[in-house]
């Protein structure tokens, strides 16, 4: 097992228990510990679960991170992952650095989304202001939002890649009571099939109404 030294919030991890109550905890410094790190693979009610579409990593919003390590003969995983496949919201109020877990108390509710690109319709027009943002993303991995008094924009990017057999699209958008959640896919080439190489830049951009409330991307299957 590789061993490394990180720095990181005990309380935006978990131990692998499954919480069912409202519970809150709060750290206060930021502690320097050594960890081993071993993948390990998930399952619910008999059936495997992924963290995101690479293997053995959770995508947090922003970047990829492992999706578990063990410090002290103790597994630790995102607490977010776990919390959600349970029904539970997760809240973090950063003036404290607390983290608190709930029973959801509003249904999901679908967010109907335009798909701006790749382009669906050629009468399909986009604010100069929001092509120069899209476009500045193009060649990097990327998940983020712009706000505009028209509405909302979420992006996902997955960078440079060898040939046309690599793909995102956004699969669904759900609001939840504190949070909306974008649920993305990852295409990757079939194994046996042959693609034209070429370089490309995977990329969509969608529109949905104006929100306050936080937006997280989620990878599916």
């Amino acid at each position: 097992m590789k061993k490394r030294t990180m720095k990181t919030f005990i309380a935006g991890i978990c131990t692998g228990v499954a919480l069912m109550s409202a519970v809150g905890f709060s750290y206060a410094a930021l502690t320097k510990i050594d960890v081993s790190m071993k993948p390990v693979s998930f399952t619910m009610e008999g059936k495997e679960i992924k963290p995101s579409d690479k293997e053995y990593q959770y995508f947090n919003g922003k970047q990829y991170v492992p999706a578990s390590f063990i410090h002290q003969d103790t597994t630790y995983v995102p607490l977010r992952f776990i919390a959600e496949r349970i029904g539970l919201q997760v809240g973090y109020d950063a003036a404290s650095n607390t983290i608190s877990l709930k029973e959801k108390n509003m249904a999901e509710k679908e967010v109907k989304f335009d798909v701006l690109y790749p382009l669906q319709d050629e009468q399909t027009v986009i604010a100069p202001r929001v092509q120069q943002w899209f476009d500045s993303h193009r060649k990097q991995e990327f998940t983020g939002i712009m706000k505009e008094e028209d509405g909302l924009y979420a992006a996902v990017t997955r960078g440079q890649k060898p040939n046309g057999g690599y793909g995102v699209e956004v699969v669904s958008v759900t609001e939840r009571a504190n949070e909306v959640v974008v649920k993305v896919k990852h295409i990757n080439p079939q194994p046996g099939k042959v693609y034209i190489q070429v370089i490309t830049y995977p990329a969509t951009l969608i529109k949905i109404p104006p929100t306050d409330k936080e937006v997280h991307f989620e990878t599916v299957n």
